[in-house]
């Protein structure tokens, strides 16, 4: 017998092993740890290996156990998947159509063991085969209707080691897939799933940054000011690299928050190193609360009584808070009622861009002092209450910020106009007229979008003149 038909038969063997034994674990244990060493020793010549259909439908009840309810079984079924992915490469796409579902499944399971180790095998997957077209729409799709955060979350992920890793291999559907993926990512309901999508907006800009600026162009205002003013768009896992191997016993998961601890298994859960916090925060910083679409100004830093940490004290701008800036009846900052909030620091985005509020008040001091044709003597302005001129402070502050936000967008939106306009002209000569007249209609539609923009914001700024004049 040869070592082929041998290595053969000794994977038929397993796999009637682990289908005749339903009542017995340790025997499918054995039988596929048994399969995870036989493929090891293809995994040891350094080439991709091609199986017929046989081999592959032969492999097909290890869905099976993906379902499991015991974790060694999950834990060696997901080291098999993961071995023959280095093996196989790109010739296990069609056996990955079969797996994904399962794994997927069992990742928004209430198990999180189980979950952890799927979760882990499917990003090693990704990053050793290439999906594309079938694969790739079902993580897509999974993404646009799964209601469980834990499947919407690796989706998010694994369509980022996608575009990291292959996006030199997808043709212009796989494109729009995942362009369509990162729209509904940006719009996800939770703060997890949307952290984890501004880096994949960032993968997708670094890759296809053309496409990148026409979806952004045409996102939600505060998803662009969120993308505008976060720090690094690239998120590193808690590992800083992917998982590589499942047979220590030691999984690295991408998005969990401790430590779980079972028997002679350790998962290492850690959060999240996306920078949205580039430097300590402190009095008068402007910051933003993503979580809750709230701004303000930081009040205060530091402890609070009978709790533990550092935590942030912040002025809304909006009678959104909780408090006025008092807890358990102390005194930590003043603001007005409803106006003041007190959370973690790594929930809060230090808006870029920003001075803090006192030294705005101070340029728009002078400011406001240079437009006014009748302003008083220095010793006059010297004695003024500076109290009195709170509600000119405030609208002129809140001119400067959104003139400043506005003309950074508008720049942005003319650059990406002008870049797809030339994409255009090169395109012409073979475009069809009636995509020629798409385009200018929806370049036309866009720009007429932008002048009402302008327009809106100019009777803003005049009413706002106005209202400081009067004040």
């Amino acid at each position: 017998m040869s070592t082929k038909e041998a290595w053969k038969t000794t994977l038929y063997d397993c796999i009637q092993r682990i289908q005749s034994s339903p009542d017995d674990w340790t025997i499918r244990h054995e039988a596929l740890f048994q399969l995870n060493r036989l493929f090891e020793t293809l995994r040891h010549e350094n080439k991709s290996h091609s199986f017929s259909n046989e081999i592959w439908n032969e492999l097909k009840p290890l869905k099976k156990c993906v379902y499991d309810l015991r974790s060694q079984i999950v834990k060696e079924v997901c080291n098999l998947l993961v071995t023959i992915a280095h093996v196989t490469r790109d010739t296990m796409a069609p056996f990955v159509r079969e797996m994904l579902p399962a794994l997927l499944e069992v990742c928004g399971s209430g198990n999180r063991l189980c979950g952890s180790y799927c979760t882990a095998s499917i990003y090693e997957i990704v990053s050793h085969t290439i999906l594309k077209s079938g694969n790739l729409k079902f993580l897509v799709d999974a993404l646009e209707e799964s209601k469980n955060k834990a499947i919407r979350l690796c989706c998010i992920k694994s369509l980022r080691l996608v575009l990291e890793t292959w996006s030199t291999h997808l043709d212009r559907s796989d494109t729009y897939l995942i362009e369509k993926a990162v729209r509904n990512a940006l719009n996800d309901a939770t703060e997890t799933c949307r952290i984890e999508a501004y880096a994949l907006f960032g993968a997708f800009q670094q890759k296809f940054p053309t496409k990148a600026q026409t979806l952004f162009s045409l996102l939600d205002h505060k998803i662009q000011f969120r993308l505008d003013n976060i720090k690094g768009h690239h998120s590193v896992d808690a590992t800083g690299e992917r998982p590589h191997s499942l047979n220590d016993g030691q999984l690295q998961t991408f998005c969990q928050r401790e430590e779980v601890q079972r028997g002679d298994i350790q998962l290492q859960l850690q959060p999240d190193d996306l920078q949205l916090q580039p430097r300590a925060l402190s009095v008068g910083d402007r910051v933003c609360v993503p979580s809750s679409e709230l701004f303000g100004y930081v009040r205060y830093v530091g402890p609070i009584d009978d709790t533990k940490g550092v935590w942030i004290g912040i002025e809304l701008d909006e009678s959104r808070g909780k408090n006025d800036g008092t807890v358990k009846g102390k005194r930590y900052f003043e603001c007005e009622i409803d106006h003041g909030i007190f959370t973690r620091q790594r929930q809060v985005i230090l808006i870029a861009g920003h001075t803090t509020d006192a030294k705005v008040h101070s340029a728009l001091n002078e400011e406001s002092l240079e437009w006014d044709t009748t302003q008083p003597s220095a010793s006059q302005v010297s004695s003024i209450d500076m109290h009195t001129l709170a509600p000119l402070h405030s609208v002129l502050q809140d001119i400067f910020f959104h003139h400043r936000t506005y003309i950074d967008k508008y720049v942005k939106f003319i650059k990406s106009e002008l870049m797809e306009h030339h994409r255009f002209q090169q395109a012409a000569a073979t475009a069809s007229s009636a995509d020629a007249i798409e385009y200018l209609q929806q370049l036309q539609q866009n720009a007429q979008e932008k002048i009402k923009m302008s327009d809106a914001f100019i009777r803003r700024l005049i009413e706002a003149q106005l209202k400081a004049r009067k004040s």
